[in-house]
């Protein structure tokens, strides 16, 4: 498997206040400079009937959980030494989702930002919100894939990707949409020297360019003299932010362990 040392500053789409943590909790604890934009971060009316899921997590009304899930996203990024942004799109269970083209022209400028040297996207496992964010990036992927600097990686989703067939399915659907997605792994990189490495924000733009590379090319590679981080330690730093949470843990079934303690895994992304 290639593996990409990852440098520079690095956005992580988010569909909820929690998959960021779930799906890339490791990977965010080993690296400084990331960013968590949670898309589906909308302030339902507070006429809205209270839901069945936020009934079942003790809420009496639909603001009272919103607002507990931004403080809860807070502070578990923030035992990562992660920046948030949170967007006003409402989530499936507030409102009808947006069409995909229409979600994508709000998020082109902000994943297009030029400060991002990664950007990780969800694959877009089993639920509809995952789906419809996971289709816009992707759809903003596609008009910009020349101009867009950044290496762009795709994650699985924690805890659907366990689901029976819905990995094969949604591999199968990027296909057909005429993208291959190929495993890679994100190292983390602290202060060593990288001489004779290719580092996220360090390889040419150029080589993003040629279309016709091989899939997974141009990702980069490993040196030897690379100082890792103790992947038990991101693990910790991982537990600790899930158990932020709180409101969530026992509905999502992370209270006792599963998935989510599980290796992180990423695919590069490249054109057919």
């Amino acid at each position: 498997m290639q593996s990409v040392v990852c440098a520079g500053h690095t956005l992580i789409v988010s569909p909820h206040l929690d998959d960021a943590v779930l799906s890339c909790g490791r990977f965010l604890a080993t690296h400084e400079q990331a960013t968590v934009m949670t898309v589906l971060a909308g302030m339902p009316s507070g006429e809205l009937p209270l839901t069945d899921y936020d009934s079942s997590c003790g809420f009496e009304s639909c603001t009272q959980a919103m607002r507990t899930r931004w403080q809860e996203d807070e502070r578990a990024l923030a035992c990562l030494a992660a920046k948030h942004l949170h967007l006003d799109v409402l989530d499936s269970q507030y409102a009808a989702l947006p069409a995909v083209r229409a979600l994508a022209a709000r998020l082109e400028p902000l994943l297009l930002d030029p400060q991002w040297d990664m950007v990780a996207v969800p694959m877009g496992l089993f639920h509809c919100d995952h789906e419809c964010v996971s289709d816009a990036c992707m759809t903003v992927l596609a008009r910009a894939w020349l101009q867009s600097p950044a290496q762009w990686v795709v994650f699985e989703d924690v805890p659907y990707r366990r689901r029976w067939g819905v990995m094969q399915a949604r591999l199968a659907a990027w296909f057909d949409q005429g993208w291959i997605l190929t495993p890679v792994a994100l190292e983390p990189q602290r202060a060593s020297s990288n001489a004779g490495q290719v580092v996220v924000g360090q390889a040419d733009v150029d080589e993003k360019q040629d279309v016709n590379r091989e899939p997974g090319a141009g990702v980069g590679r490993v040196s030897d003299d690379v100082e890792w981080v103790d992947d038990r330690s991101a693990l910790r730093a991982k537990q600790k932010a899930l158990a932020c949470y709180a409101s969530q843990l026992h509905t999502l079934g992370l209270a006792h362990g599963g998935d989510q303690d599980a290796p992180e895994r990423f695919w590069s992304v490249t054109p057919r």
